[in-house]
């Protein structure tokens, strides 16, 4: 029996994308290109009777069950079929334990964080509300009315943004810092991401939006949600972009910026991790135009 797509793409999130053995990424990402998976998911008791370390007293439900499953380099994965001896079901058994516990070795702590900004470009009111709440803090800032956007608040937005830099710069942020993170993993998925002078393309996001907002779903699709997104080495970092929270006329050309990309400070939540593409998507709380390397000091 084929194993499910949804263990499949469980394995290939459980492992991250890494051989168990010699831990290298087996997403193979080429510039202006669509990534190639070049690992394969092993089965540790073979899943046919002519396959290595099959045990016909095991069911076909366990065979195929997470628990039996390795993902794996296609170079290691022949080895470990052509040497059953070296590798059997224990010592395998042993590979699968032994790289699940090094990659909890490997996901960066979450350490406070203090947000540095020269000015706000985007705040997420009602999630930042719920986080403000979530840590202690009561924001006393303007209602944003139904159907409104912050850019057109006019004389208000000043007395928003100023209710939120109190808390936010004096809040020590428990997050995990973008740029320490070396490879995407679903254990990030709920914790806050926080980066620093950042460099942000942007896709997707409106130089401007019509009064009274935009009726705006996220899909899920890249090709059409507006995001902003930083490629690192090894993983893409991705954040959903609401324009209703664009603080003002002048932040949209930011996130439109002539040059190809920003340069942002900010923080926000992740949601989802595709291993596949090797990305983390998050929901923006807040970014802003950091402040001068003198003034940060």
């Amino acid at each position: 029996m084929a194993l499910s797509v949804k263990t499949q793409k469980y394995i290939w999130g459980l492992f991250a994308g890494r051989c168990a053995i010699c831990k290298e990424a087996v997403i193979h990402e080429a510039n202006g290109s669509e990534a190639s998976l070049i690992g394969e998911i092993a089965h540790i008791v073979g899943s046919r009777p002519d396959s290595a370390r099959y045990d016909h007293l095991m069911s076909e439900n366990e065979r195929d069950g997470s628990d039996n499953l390795l993902l794996l380099c296609r170079k290691h994965h022949k080895i470990i079929d052509d040497h059953e001896i070296k590798y059997t079901v224990r010592n395998l058994q042993i590979i699968r334990s032994e790289h699940l516990d090094w990659l909890e070795g490997q996901l960066q702590p979450v350490i406070p964080w203090r947000l540095q900004v020269s000015s706000f470009t985007y705040l997420n009111v009602p999630r930042l509300l719920e986080y403000a709440v979530l840590q202690g803090y009561r924001v006393h800032s303007p209602q944003v009315p139904a159907n409104s956007t912050l850019h057109e608040l006019g004389f208000e937005l000043n007395q928003m943004m100023e209710a939120f830099r109190r808390p936010l710069e004096s809040m020590a942020i428990q997050s995990v810092q973008a740029d320490q993170v070396t490879f995407a993993h679903e254990n990030y998925i709920g914790r806050i991401v926080s980066f620093n002078r950042l460099r942000f393309r942007s896709k997707n996001i409106p130089t401007t939006i019509p009064k009274g907002g935009l009726d705006l779903q996220f899909s899920g699709d890249l090709a059409s949600d507006p995001h902003i997104y930083h490629r690192f080495s090894d993983w893409t970092l991705i954040f959903n972009i609401d324009p209703r929270w664009i603080t003002t006329k002048t932040a949209f050309t930011l996130f439109r910026p002539t040059g190809g990309a920003s340069v942002c400070t900010g923080f926000g939540r992740v949601h989802s991790v595709d291993l596949e593409n090797a990305t983390m998507t998050a929901t923006a709380l807040v970014i802003g135009m950091p402040q001068s390397r003198r003034l940060s000091l």
